[in-house]
């Protein structure tokens, strides 16, 4: 199944951005770091391992 999105859509999503919390933000980061040095990224994103712990 794929799933279409017209361009429309995609600024309607990204113009009702959420406001984080400076802890919501820091927390977000560590785990991002975290898997870094679990070497669940090797290019410019995480692997599946590294999302799903994200």
């Amino acid at each position: 199944m794929t799933l279409e999105i017209e361009s429309e859509e995609v600024c309607k999503l990204t113009a009702d951005s959420v406001q984080w919390t400076e802890d919501e933000e820091e927390t977000f980061f560590s785990l991002m770091v975290e898997q870094v040095w679990a070497n669940n990224r090797s290019t410019s994103s995480f692997n599946i391992e590294g999302w799903k712990y994200i």
